[in-house]
């Protein structure tokens, strides 16, 4: 029996390791994204662009009237792909007039299936990142802002607003 402590020892650490550590990338991406942000607010575009990888992608997606005349729907959709450190310094400039309101993310995991409809054509680019939620500000629509980091560098990958 002694000699199955040992093998007992190491799986139960293994398996209560493995859950800590899961753990620790969602405060380390927090603090990230909530770095971004503020670098989005203060037009910091070369922080954005210190922290990001290529292939980068932004979309900007307009709201407009829904069809029946009550409500808004989104809209027209312009999405840039930087492949070089030249075109991410160029695409980063259409954020220039974004803000973000909200301080801190939404608290909440938040997957691909969740964005269905914002992320309708360029679904690829988010596929693999992992996904952080600001909230930008509310007047006739909710507007936010998605933040899609690499899951393994926690580098920025992709930008999406309306």
């Amino acid at each position: 029996m002694l000699k199955f402590v040992n093998i007992i020892f190491v799986t139960l650490f293994a398996v209560l390791s493995s859950g800590c550590l899961d753990k620790l990338d969602t405060p380390a991406l927090e603090k990230q994204s909530t770095l971004l942000r503020n670098a989005i607010n203060i037009n910091n575009l070369s922080l954005l662009a210190d922290a990001s990888s290529i292939p980068f992608i932004v979309t900007k997606q307009e709201w407009e009237t829904a069809d029946d005349g009550y409500g808004f729907v989104l809209g027209k959709k312009s999405t840039l792909l930087a492949s070089n450190a030249k075109e991410l310094n160029d695409v980063l400039k259409i954020l220039e007039p974004i803000k973000i309101e909200g301080e801190e993310p939404i608290k909440q995991q938040f997957t691909i299936s969740d964005f269905t409809e914002e992320f309708n054509s360029i679904d690829e680019h988010w596929k693999s990142l992992d996904i952080i939620v600001f909230l930008r500000g509310q007047s006739d629509v909710e507007h936010i802002v998605i933040l899609g980091f690499d899951k393994e560098s926690l580098k920025l990958r992709a930008i999406y607003f309306n």
